[in-house]
């Protein structure tokens, strides 16, 4: 109980910010209530310890991914990876819901990387399934050079433990802030202004903004079907989504396509391309059905206009009987 009692006193801010006297005052006085009460106290003079858990869910448009594959590893400021295996790998519940604790070893710039599962659009009754879908090895459109590429990502900038841990969505707007991330990220110099992990929150703030939203990544979404309060940051990113995967049916109605040639995601690498500065001709569908880019253009003028599309996707979301 010792040993508890003074990993939870090192994790508490008292012991993190304290100079090193008064740090070890904390962890003695804690042992010494602890074994004073039979172990039976634990204790925190500022309270509970911060927590390094990250919960969250994964989103393609309306629906989540689910039984995907989720790799988190730690990025240097180059944007290497630090370590030669990720620091957990998960797949995705039926909700496309995780929950992690990536410890209080790991902080800086994580990348959040899913590959695989299953998914939907609410404007179709297929299924879509990305695990047959073949990526390209080690030849990333975004990301670290000579890595794998994943369907959706992230980057997500961790500084300290919360009391009440982290809650993220993955999303394809959190896979466009990276990719645009990479395309301005022209190395570490020694400032720390420029590490991969803070280019990375500016692309963020930059995609958030201009989406007219709160945040982009730092969210819990709503559930449409729920209901909810119109105005609140949960609806209006799920709207924005749901935004995303409306401009994914009309480039399918404009060129006769299924949703298993267009859809979500491969409007997401299609944007990808386009903001990444690449010369993208074509959406390249899992067969390798050609889209013309022409169909793309009515999402890139919706990016460009912060805010509207909540108000604008509103009118066209499904409603239940």
């Amino acid at each position: 109980m010792a040993g508890q009692l003074l990993w939870t006193t090192c994790q508490s801010s008292c012991f993190r910010n304290s100079v090193a006297p008064m740090a070890l005052y904390c962890v003695w006085a804690c042992i010494a209530i602890g074994l004073a009460m039979g172990g039976g106290l634990g204790c925190n003079p500022l309270g509970d310890p911060s927590r390094s858990d990250i919960r969250g869910v994964v989103l393609l448009g309306t629906s989540p991914l689910i039984d995907a594959e989720m790799r988190v590893w730690q990025l240097g400021p180059n944007g290497e990876r630090m370590e030669r295996r990720p620091i957990l790998t998960v797949k995705t519940d039926v909700g496309g819901g995780f929950h992690i604790d990536v410890g209080s070893d790991h902080y800086g710039a994580l990348r959040f990387e899913v590959y695989g599962g299953r998914s939907g659009e609410y404007w179709s009754s297929d299924i879509l399934s990305f695990d047959d879908v073949s990526r390209p090895a080690r030849s990333p459109r975004w990301g670290p050079p000579g890595t794998e590429q994943p369907h959706l990502s992230a980057i997500f900038y961790r500084v300290h433990d919360r009391p009440d841990g982290y809650v993220i969505a993955i999303s394809p707007w959190t896979t466009l802030a990276e990719a645009r991330a990479w395309a301005h990220f022209s190395g570490f110099d020694g400032n720390v202004e420029t590490t991969i992990g803070v280019v990375s929150e500016r692309s963020l703030a930059l995609l958030t903004q201009h989406l007219g939203l709160p945040d982009v990544i730092e969210v819990e979404p709503a559930d449409l079907d729920a209901g909810g309060d119109a105005l609140s940051p949960a609806v209006q990113y799920s709207l924005s989504l749901a935004a995303l995967s409306t401009l994914a049916k009309q480039i399918a109605e404009q060129s006769g396509d299924t949703v298993q040639v267009v859809n979500t995601m491969t409007l997401t690498h299609a944007l990808v391309d386009d903001i990444s500065g690449r010369e993208a001709s074509s959406i390249s569908a899992p067969v390798g059905h050609p889209i013309s880019v022409r169909a793309i253009h009515p999402i890139r003028r919706a990016l460009r206009c912060a805010g509207c599309i909540p108000r604008a996707c509103a009118p066209i979301l499904p409603r239940r009987s």
